[in-house]
């Protein structure tokens, strides 16, 4: 997964394509709150993307449906308390783009789109167990180096 950037072999580059999740479950607007809780509970997850005819209309996640069920809304569907026209990244941006775009937004996921097509997903789990390889390949670099190093004395 990291790689030396073309431009500068000092500088690991990771795409999103390259660590986000591929096969994304996904609701629709209709879907009630009571699926859409045993869906996140089953599938161990925290974000939904909501689509209609396979296209990305939202994202619910557990703090929404947490939120809802505290304000009494259990009869509602996704639709009513999804986040609309979410924040996305494409899968050829760099992960440190999408990196940022957690933080600066306070979210926990983002939707992976190609065009208008779901492709993918990104959360901040994706992006730690990322970090750790490209430190973990770093670390394993310099340690070439310098046994390359120890092999010329």
């Amino acid at each position: 997964m990291p790689r030396p950037s073309d431009t500068n072999p000092a500088v690991i580059v990771v795409l999103v394509r390259e660590i986000m999740t591929r096969r994304v479950v996904t609701v629709m607007p209709d879907t009630s709150l009571a699926d859409a809780r045993r869906l996140l509970d089953a599938q161990r997850i925290r974000h939904l993307p909501v689509v209609r005819e396979d296209r990305l209309v939202g994202v619910v996640s557990d703090r929404d449906l947490r939120s809802a069920q505290a304000t009494g809304a259990r009869a509602a569907n996704v639709g009513d308390v999804m986040t609309p026209r979410p924040i996305t990244v494409g899968p050829r941006a760099r992960i440190e783009d999408a990196a940022r775009l957690l933080v600066s937004h306070k979210i926990g996921g983002l939707p992976v789109v190609d065009g208008h097509e779901l492709v993918g997903i990104i959360t901040g789990d994706d992006l730690l167990r990322a970090l750790i390889a490209v430190i973990e390949t770093a670390t394993l670099e310099r340690i070439s180096v310098a046994l390359a190093s120890d092999d010329d004395a």
